[in-house]
């Protein structure tokens, strides 16, 4: 674990930083103990001249020799444990860099894991695009047709090779009729859009569809034919022209597709 081995390093460096205080502590309780040793000899070898001249008492005088040695014993404990400071300074830099190894023993397995894990991601999208790839092609297999409806002619047959472009079958889309109502041109004099039907099926006797107008064709259906007659003689009879008008059914009114294109219908147009 990375952040535990971070964790470790950073408490051995706090470990290092109290080790090194302890080491200046150390070197000042030293300074202390000479200082006070070198005032205990001065006042020993005071003292001793005096105690030569009986000038003092022999226990004041031996007072001031124990003085020297209990400081010169102090002197030498500082010293030891200032000594034992600065052994331990190594010893917490060792572990540090121990620590420090492991650290980045732990980073570089971190950064191979990473890596493999990039060269799985990048096998993943290749199998993912191969996948794709091969759903494309599956779905050029499959030959749907534009939209949902009844099937009015086929072309086609089981077994059969086909060719690009080759129309298979002639598909009819029931859910959205109309009727084409050819009216003579003096009848829609009063048709507008919008008018509602009524129509009749010659297929359903007694069945009514309702409807509206939708559209009137800007010609009549004769000048629109494939072949629109041409007076080049000069003699003309006058023709009554049949209008195209286009009814579309209410929403509803053919839930089941009973209505098949090319029927005969009998439609009524209320114009009130």
């Amino acid at each position: 674990d990375i952040q535990a081995a971070r964790q470790d390093v950073t408490a051995s460096q706090a470990r290092l930083v109290q080790a090194r205080l302890a080491v200046e502590a150390a070197r000042s309780k030293v300074t202390l103990a000479e200082a006070q040793l070198a005032q205990a000899v001065r006042d020993a070898d005071r003292l001793q001249n005096l105690y030569d001249q009986e000038s003092i008492s022999k226990e004041r005088f031996e007072k001031a020799q124990t003085e020297v040695s209990v400081s010169r014993a102090r002197s030498d404990l500082a010293k030891e444990e200032l000594r034992l400071a600065e052994a331990a300074i190594p010893t917490q830099e060792a572990l540090i860099s121990q620590k420090n190894a492991i650290l980045a023993q732990r980073q570089a397995s971190l950064a191979q894991r990473k890596a493999r894990v990039g060269q799985q991601n990048a096998v993943v999208r290749q199998r993912e695009s191969a996948l794709e790839e091969a759903k494309l092609y599956r779905q050029y297999t499959d030959v749907v047709a534009p939209a949902d409806g009844y099937v009015t002619r086929k072309g086609v047959e089981v077994g059969q090779v086909v060719s690009q472009g080759q129309p298979l079958l002639a598909v009819a889309d029931l859910s959205d009729v109309w009727v084409v109502a050819n009216y003579k041109e003096t009848q829609i004099e009063k048709i507008r859009p919008g008018h509602p039907v009524t129509i009749r099926i010659d297929t359903f006797a007694g069945k009514k569809f309702h409807g509206k107008v939708e559209s009137i064709m800007a010609g009549t259906g004769s000048a629109f034919s494939l072949f629109p007659p041409e007076n080049a003689t000069g003699n003309y009879v006058k023709v009554v022209q049949r209008v195209p008008v286009k009814i579309v059914l209410d929403r509803g009114e053919d839930p089941d597709h009973v209505l098949r294109i090319g029927m005969s219908v009998v439609p009524t147009v209320n114009v009130r």
